[in-house]
């Protein structure tokens, strides 16, 4: 099952999503797309009206409307893997989320990703569906073997934690040691 938390500023890569799983479907692969959708305004977009067609003709895809707190983290819990098509520094957080989950991360490569998530996700390239399908099967043929990359090494911090640090950082002249990764 694979994971995409969706929110309307993500639209552009959305639709390769689900003409990436369109294409897997119609090849027979049994995997499931779950999208949490954090969109909150009252008319549906574009994205939505896509969404909403291909949920009637597909068994295999849960479109979860600004579904609650508990129930978004038992999803993020029984999901494999998170797959985030975004270059956005604002949507590419959602990998932190993941890692607190130990959720395995499939996201676009470009340079905020890596520094971010460094070598504990699963990278893809490419703007086609053909693109991304080729690359989930990559990455479904890691996870069955073990191999893929896993989030628990992913390094983050809650909001009172980078404050202290940011405290630490601004009031005892720490930024050295903070910013170096030197131990607290």
């Amino acid at each position: 099952t694979f994971l995409v938390n969706h929110s309307a500023r993500q639209s552009e890569g959305q639709a390769q999503i689900l003409s990436a799983f369109e294409l897997l479907w119609a090849e027979g692969l049994q995997i499931n797309l779950v999208i949490i959708d954090q969109q909150t305004n009252e008319k549906p977009g574009i994205f939505q009206r896509i969404l909403g067609s291909l949920k009637k003709k597909n068994q295999r895809l849960y479109w979860l409307n600004n579904p609650a707190e508990d129930f978004s983290e038992a999803v993020y819990t029984a999901a494999s893997c998170l797959l985030v098509n975004v270059d956005k520094l604002e949507e590419i957080f959602q990998l932190f989320k993941a890692a607190q989950y130990t959720l395995p991360i499939m996201v676009r490569e470009n340079s905020i990703s890596h520094e971010v998530a460094g070598a504990h996700a699963f990278y893809f390239n490419g703007n086609s569906a053909d693109d991304l399908a080729t690359a989930i099967k990559a990455w479904m043929a890691l996870y069955e073997s073990g191999q893929h990359p896993a989030s628990e090494q992913l390094q983050w911090v809650t909001w009172t934690q980078g404050a202290e640090q940011l405290k630490r950082i601004i009031l005892d002249d720490e930024w050295n040691k903070i910013m170096q990764g030197g131990s607290e």
